[in-house]
């Protein structure tokens, strides 16, 4: 016969994990607000031969200097396995940095993730120019950069190539919209001019 007075022993832990509307981990909300932002999808764009580049557009400058910077689709993997490993040595590397002279290399903090760079000086007020992306970032704190890493590759992927007819681009030719051309495609004829990459788009 049972024994109707008997309870099951608990411990505090069982206790604990008993409590109505106690908080288990992070909502759903929170984990998304910890996340790190994604990498931006580079442009694609094909020359006059049907020949795909891929390319991450800084319109920006774009409106100053009708700059867009792509990066050659075949170096694709390995440009991505360098934009890993910058993000990984300058999310483990905790010690400040500030660069010692103009055209330094280091790791710069660019919305969230970590990236090689280099400093420039530009009226007085130091600049950085993204090595990987072909934008430039002004810095609030020196906790954002790094000291370069010596195994970090120095090989470059990005190139500017001028283009003569932004404005085709439309809405986009705008400072704040040229987030919204990453991932885009373009087609274009590309060649060389004076010794300098150039581009209409067509």
């Amino acid at each position: 016969m049972e024994d109707s007075s008997y309870k099951p022993k608990t411990s505090a832990n069982d206790a604990e994990h008993a409590q109505p509307n106690r908080k288990v981990g992070a909502t759903a909300e929170e984990k998304k607000s910890k996340e790190k932002p994604k990498k931006p999808k580079p442009l694609e764009t094909k020359d006059s031969d049907g020949n795909a580049l891929q390319g991450c557009p800084n319109l920006a400058e774009c409106n100053e200097v009708e700059l867009i910077s792509i990066l050659s689709q075949y170096l694709s993997d390995e440009y991505y396995k360098i934009v890993d490993e910058a993000d990984q040595y300058g999310t483990m590397d905790v010690c400040p940095y500030k660069p010692t002279e103009k055209m330094e290399a280091c790791l710069v903090q660019f919305y969230g993730l970590w990236g090689r760079a280099l400093l420039m000086e530009e009226n007085g007020k130091e600049r950085y120019i993204m090595l990987d992306l072909g934008a430039y970032h002004e810095l609030e704190t020196t906790y954002d950069c790094r000291r370069y890493p010596p195994k970090l590759s120095r090989k470059m992927f990005v190139m500017n190539i001028v283009v003569d007819n932004p404005e085709v681009l439309g809405m986009y030719y705008s400072s704040d919209k040229e987030h919204l051309l990453f991932g885009k495609i373009i087609h274009a004829k590309i060649y060389t001019a004076n010794n300098e990459m150039r581009m209409i788009i067509i």
